[in-house]
């Protein structure tokens, strides 16, 4: 067989011999390099980015102490309004009349008088005192006049008695007493003051004088004049001392001679104090009906609008007394949502942004959970009680202090504990791997 003609050899095409002449770029020597470089301060900066989750939910805020409300008893038509929008009362004081029978500045009188006549311990003392007729008092009126005809008819069966002038004189010379006692408890205190006064002076002088300041001799005066008020003190207090010896001794002679008095004036001093019980009795129940009084000193904030005439129904609040802050302490109150609220622990930091004051331009108060209801309220939802404090007041982040009020309601953002973001990658794909 012929043999088969050979085959000229293969010249390596230009273009392969450039790719496979040519050095390698860097991407290929460092490229792997590059990417586990990447990879790596991307896990690092995942690791280190941490930030927390956010609840929100709604609060109330209040100072220490919340406004004690108003309630009405019962139903009527208002009389008077007593009092006025921020105006400051003290405890018992007067607030609304409920329209009634009775004259509320008679009743009042009425009030001032059973307390004078409450201390009587002998039908003597009721010459004393002189009943005013023709008081307005709507259905007490009439337990009223029967006390009248009582201390009249007392008053007369006591002047027909022998003793009756003896009495009446106890009677005067107690009254002047009374009225001495008081201007020497009046001198008494003066005198205290006076007296802390040159103690002061005396501690001042003997300071000068320690520092060469003040001479011997104004030491010696200023302790001269202190030693003068506590001897005026001495001497006042045994004016008084005598002053109450001589009233008990007056009560004593009272006392025996009431010993004397007849069956006609202890039958109807019996009576007279069982009608001042009774009428006792009715204006405690007219009191009840007609008259909110304070049950405690603060400022008065009307939730509506109050004006006579006004029909109020039982048990309606119509105002709240409003406490003096003086701790400048402030709380926020509400609900912690059941979602989300195991994040939350006490100590956790909150921002309260206030429907009243827009954060966007006087910022966030800062606030921090103080406490947080072991057992879920049935009536949220089963949402758990959650309780604030605002270490700054209400100071906001913007250096802002706002002006307080109460039931401010705002929008708390609660936060939990710092989370990074590597670890929330890794529980998302832990729980798709397990829900798969």
């Amino acid at each position: 067989m012929p043999a088969r003609p050979s085959l000229p050899p293969l010249e390596p095409a230009e273009d392969t011999l450039a790719i496979f002449g040519r050095p390698a770029g860097w991407m290929l020597y460092w490229g792997s390099g590059v990417i586990v470089v990447f990879f790596a301060l991307l896990l690092l900066f995942t690791s280190w980015v941490n930030y927390p989750d956010k609840v929100t939910t709604e609060v109330i805020i209040t100072s220490g102490a919340p406004p004690v409300p108003v309630v009405t008893r019962t139903e009527g038509v208002v009389a008077q309004v007593l009092v006025t929008e921020g105006e400051f009362v003290e405890t018992n004081a007067l607030l609304i009349a409920l329209d009634n029978p009775a004259d509320l500045e008679d009743v009042l009188k009425m009030e001032e008088l059973i307390a004078n006549l409450t201390p009587f311990s002998s039908p003597l003392d009721i010459p004393s005192v002189v009943l005013p007729s023709s008081l307005k008092l709507g259905a007490m009126g009439r337990t009223y006049t029967q006390l009248q005809n009582l201390s009249t008819e007392i008053d007369y069966w006591l002047q027909r008695q022998s003793n009756s002038p003896r009495a009446r004189e106890i009677a005067k010379q107690l009254q002047e007493i009374k009225k001495l006692q008081t201007s020497l408890q009046e001198q008494l205190e003066t005198q205290e003051l006076e007296t802390a006064i040159a103690r002061n002076q005396l501690d001042q002088y003997e300071e000068l004088f320690i520092k060469e300041a003040a001479s011997q001799l104004e030491v010696d005066q200023a302790a001269t004049n202190y030693l003068r008020s506590e001897r005026q003190i001495k001497q006042q207090e045994n004016r008084l001392i005598e002053s109450r010896n001589r009233e008990a001794e007056l009560r004593e002679s009272r006392l025996a001679l009431g010993e004397n008095v007849s069956d006609q004036i202890m039958e109807r001093w019996l009576r007279w104090q069982a009608s001042l019980r009774l009428l006792q009795q009715e204006l405690y129940e007219w009191q009840e009906l007609y008259l909110l009084r304070a049950t405690q000193s603060g400022s008065i904030s009307f939730y509506e609008n109050i004006y006579p005439g006004l029909f109020v129904s039982p048990h309606e609040v119509v105002m709240g007394i409003v406490p003096a802050d003086t701790t400048g302490i402030y709380l926020a109150e509400g609900l912690l949502p059941q979602i989300a609220s195991g994040k939350i622990f006490p100590g956790a930091k909150a921002y309260l942004e206030l429907d009243a004051y827009p954060s966007r331009e006087f910022g966030q108060v800062r606030a921090e959970v103080q406490q947080i209801a072991l057992a879920a309220n049935a009536e949220g939802e089963g949402s758990y009680r959650l309780v604030l404090g605002l270490p700054d007041s209400l100071r906001t982040s913007y250096g802002i202090t706002l002006q307080p009020r109460q039931q401010m309601r705002a929008q708390a953002i609660l936060l939990s504990e710092n989370k990074s973001l590597l670890r929330r990658l890794l529980d998302h794909l832990w729980e798709v791997a397990r829900n798969e």
